[in-house]
Order: C-alpha cells, then structure tokens, then sequence
C-alpha cells in the first residue's frame, strides 16, 4: 500500500467492490492512479475435451473446488442435493478436491449421516488436470453454492470461467458481480446467496428440462468466449496501452 501502489499508473481489480476499496485509498487518489475491473481471464479451449469421450448414463452436478471452510457453501449444496434427490434417481453429486483433512469437514460429515444412498454423493478427491477436463465435460451440470461472505464479496470466482467453457449449464448464487454477467434462466440458473431451498429450486429446475438446460449452457459458453477468453481481455489491455492509459 505504502511502496507498490503508489509506483503503479493502472491497477487491474477482479470486482467492483474492490475498485471502489481501491479508488478510495488517499494514495490512489494522490497519485492519480486508474482503477479498473478486470473479473476474470479464461482460457476457454483449456477446459474443453479434444477427443470423444463415453457419456455416462447418470445425471452428474459436479462442483470443483476446497471442502473447507465456507468459501464455497459445500454444506449448502450437499443439503440442496438432499432435498431433490429422490426426484431425480439418476442424479448423482460429484465433489473434486482434495478432502485429506477430515478434521476441517466436520460439518459436511454431518450433512451425510442421514442420506438414504450414500453412494450418491461422491468425493473424488484431488485429480489429474486432463481427469477434471473430462469430469466437467461429462457432467450435465456445474454447480457453486457460494455464500453471501467477504470473499464472495470482493472476489469473483473464477471457476466459473472453467465451467461455463465446458458449455454445460451452471447453477450458482447471485454473489458480488456475478449477477452483472449472469441472468437467470438465459445463460445460468441463479439461486439467492445462503438459502439451500433456493439453490435446490434451481436445481430442481436444470435437471427437470434438459433442453433448456443445453440451451442455457450454450449460452453460457457465449458469454465467457465473448466477454472472459484470454484473446478478447488481451486485446482490450492492449488497447488501453496503445492509448496511453496504462
């Protein structure tokens, strides 16, 4: 704050929360430093599978990401999950990440001591990148439960960048700025922060149409190749560069 910023002409947030944190610092506004918004860069052929891979006949959400803490509301989803679950036989919930630190998923143990079909809710563990490309291309859905925290507030998650490339259908929470680039029903389902009847509604709702939901991914995918592939966000520095403005 003291020695970095002050030195800096630019400086490129993830969130409008943390360009307004950082506009108001005197240093900023002494030094007359540009604060801009950059939310995400993805590399969307990344995440896309180059060769034929088996579909697999069940109905997989699948959710990338830590098992502790609240950052990206596990509890929530896997008590979503409970309440739709016996409406959809063929659902299944797939959880990707590292879960070696049982002493920090107390809660989410909790939520699984009552499931009638504890082989429905499956924790992967952490994974080769190429398998998690494959899981996610083969899910029907991709889902984050993110609660209305700090860190959804002046953060924005990136993974989402990593589902949306898939061009599968994605349910998530109207945290920080994503509402500003996701609409619910057109290219995302959208469920309130904190509730876990309203992320189950949403769902509910994805798995209930599945050519909505295909539609809906597609333009998912639209959204992040337009807006959030790494060629258009360079392209747009660039520019800014050309004009001086960086």
């Amino acid at each position: 704050m003291n020695i970095f910023i002050p030195q800096c002409d630019h400086i490129f947030v993830i969130s409008t929360a943390l360009r307004e944190f950082f506009s108001t610092l005197p240093k900023v506004k002494r030094n007359n430093v540009h604060v801009s918004i950059l939310n995400m860069l993805v590399e969307t052929d990344r995440y896309q599978v180059i060769h034929e891979t088996k579909a697999i006949p069940q109905k997989d959400i699948v959710y990338i990401g830590t098992m502790y803490g609240d950052k990206d509301g596990v509890y929530n989803l896997i008590e979503a999950f409970k309440l739709i679950m016996d409406r959809f036989p063929d659902a299944r919930l797939k959880l990707i990440g590292s879960n070696t630190k049982k002493h920090l998923m107390t809660k989410i143990f909790d939520a699984l001591n009552d499931l009638s079909e504890p082989d429905r809710i499956i924790f992967t563990g952490a994974l080769s990148r190429d398998v998690v490309i494959q899981m996610i291309n083969q899910a029907y859905c991709l889902a984050l439960a993110r609660p209305a925290n700090i860190q959804a507030k002046y953060g924005f998650p990136t993974k989402l960048g990593e589902y949306l490339s898939t061009g599968n259908p994605v349910v998530v929470t109207a945290v920080g700025d994503v509402p500003i680039f996701l609409k619910d029903g057109v290219n995302s389902y959208i469920a309130e922060p904190d509730s876990i009847p309203a992320f189950a509604l949403k769902l509910e709702e994805c798995l209930s149409d599945s050519e909505k939901a295909k539609e809906i991914g597609i333009k998912g995918y639209k959204l992040v190749y337009d807006q959030f592939d790494y060629r258009v966000v360079t392209g747009t520095l660039i520019n800014k560069m050309g004009k001086g403005n960086v």
